[in-house]
Parts: C-alpha cells; sequence; structure tokens
C-alpha cells in the first residue's frame, strides 16, 4: 500500500528540485489556487528555506572566527574573575590593616608614656623645700627622699616618702 501524499510532501518535493515554476507540479497549483491561506503557508515555507541555506553551508561558517570568539570570551571571563579577586585582596588587606591600627590604638600602644617620674632628696644636715609638677609643696627633712609620679591621663598621682 502506497500512502498518499499530503501538500507538505508536493511543497518539500518542489523546494528540493530547485523552486523552478515551470516545473510545479500540478496538484500543488491547484492547492496554491483554492485560498489565499494556501498561498500564505507556501510563501512561508519558501521563506524557511531560503533562510535554512545560511545555516547549512559550509562556506557561511568560519571555524577561526567562531574560535576566536569563544577565546575572546573565555578572556574576558578570566580577566574579570582576576580582577574581582584582587580587589577583594586588596579589600581585604586594608580592612586588616584598619583593624589591626584600631586594635593597637585602643590598647594605648601609639599614645605616649605621659607618667612623670620625679626623684627628689635632701642632704643630710640640710632641709628641702619641693614644688612637685601638679603644684604641691612638698618638705624634706635631711636624709630623707620623695619619689614622685604622675599620669595625667589617668589623673593619678604617687607620692613615696623615704
Amino acid at each position: 500500500m502506497e500512502e498518499q501524499k499530503t501538500i507538505k510532501d508536493y511543497i518539500v518535493d518542489y523546494l528540493l528540485d530547485g523552486e523552478d515554476e515551470k516545473r510545479l507540479d500540478p496538484v500543488l497549483v491547484e492547492w496554491l489556487a483554492e485560498d489565499e491561506s494556501h498561498r500564505k503557508e507556501f510563501n512561508l515555507y519558501k521563506k524557511i528555506w531560503e533562510e535554512s541555506h545560511r545555516y547549512t553551508e559550509v562556506e557561511a561558517f568560519d571555524p577561526d572566527l567562531a574560535w576566536e570568539k569563544v577565546d575572546k570570551i573565555n578572556r574576558q571571563k578570566v580577566y574579570l574573575r582576576k580582577y574581582w579577586k584582587n580587589m577583594l585582596y586588596t579589600a581585604s588587606g586594608v580592612a586588616a590593616s584598619l583593624l589591626i591600627v584600631l586594635a593597637l590604638s585602643f590598647m594605648g600602644t601609639f599614645q605616649k608614656g605621659s607618667e612623670v617620674l620625679v626623684s627628689m632628696s635632701a642632704d643630710y644636715g640640710n632641709r628641702s623645700e619641693i614644688m612637685l609638677p601638679d603644684g604641691s609643696l612638698v618638705k624634706l627633712n635631711a636624709g630623707s627622699e620623695v619619689v614622685y609620679s604622675y599620669d595625667p591621663k589617668k589623673k593619678k598621682r604617687e607620692v613615696d616618702f623615704q
């Protein structure tokens, strides 16, 4: 049993034969004459057929050009990945440096030692009057010694007599 050809088969045969209007099959001619929608469908098939040649012709595809495009895209991805990686390292380095500086400043590493240590003594047989840096007056008997320390940041004063 032979299958009956559909109109699509006639259109494909026409397109494969080279689209010669003189070789148009009578069944196809009759179908086209029946309705304008048939003509539109036929033209759609022709358009698809013509466009498909752009993708099937060997000379239309240049493998070297395609490889260059792929390679360019890959290089851009690698460049962007390296760029963001470097930016991340730079930002983390800056953040770590700032964190270290802040931690050291809160610990008092960068602050100068402002504690004042003064030692005074009176010779044997003499009495002395000493004015301390905070304005206090101390009277020393002969042979005695005073050690004075003052930290203005802590507002702490220590005086030792010996």
